[in-house]
């Protein structure tokens, strides 16, 4: 489980660093409206709902203890 939790957290740290430098991309080069209207669409919406639901779920589902 921890390394489900581990790869949720580290795609969800990637698509947040992409879409914070896609964003400052097109600010510096002037075409901030063309990039809302490519990252305002359905699957994006979508995909950012699905991964805010996996971290929730992740987030209560308890660690295994391993004794030895």
């Amino acid at each position: 489980m921890n390394a489900l939790r581990i790869a949720t957290a580290a795609g969800l740290v990637l698509l947040v660093a992409g879409g914070y430098l896609g964003s400052q991309w097109s600010v510096w080069t002037g075409a901030a409206l063309d990039w809302h209207a490519r990252v305002d669409t359905a699957p994006v919406r979508g995909v950012a709902a699905l991964l805010l639901i996996a971290a929730i779920v992740l987030a209560f589902v308890p660690a295994r203890e391993v004794s030895e």
